[in-house]
């Protein structure tokens, strides 16, 4: 077996760099497609909130940041779900989005950040 030369080397390089640029774009052109869509989103529940009164509304965390609920369920809070200081901050505004119930509800190793004695 011979050694690539320097030529084909580069010539490689050069390939492995073009995929890498077109994934590239194609994962800048899905998030600013996904960030257009969340912000159209949110403004759609922030402006017709007041309809949304009397029934259930489903949706993330991130698309109610602001928002309060009489009721919240917050669904899979387990230790999978909810590791690290990004997911706990999502965890806590999802928790203070109720105003007069919280359900918190995990089928195994509940999060760290719900305290032993309210498991």
């Amino acid at each position: 077996m011979t050694n690539p030369t320097e030529k084909e080397e580069k010539k490689h390089l050069a390939k492995i760099i073009a995929i890498l640029e077109e994934a590239l774009t194609r994962i800048d052109a899905n998030l600013t497609k996904y960030s257009k869509e969340l912000k159209e989103n949110k403004t759609y529940i922030y402006e017709n909130k007041a309809g949304m009164d009397h029934g259930v509304v489903i949706t993330n965390t991130h698309m109610a940041e602001g928002l309060e609920f009489d009721w919240v369920i917050v669904p899979h809070a387990t230790q999978v779900n909810y590791k690290n200081n990004t997911e706990k901050s999502l965890f806590y505004i999802a928790c203070t989005m109720a105003m007069h119930r919280l359900f918190i509800i995990h089928t195994c190793k509940a999060t760290d950040y719900i305290l032993p004695s309210q498991r």
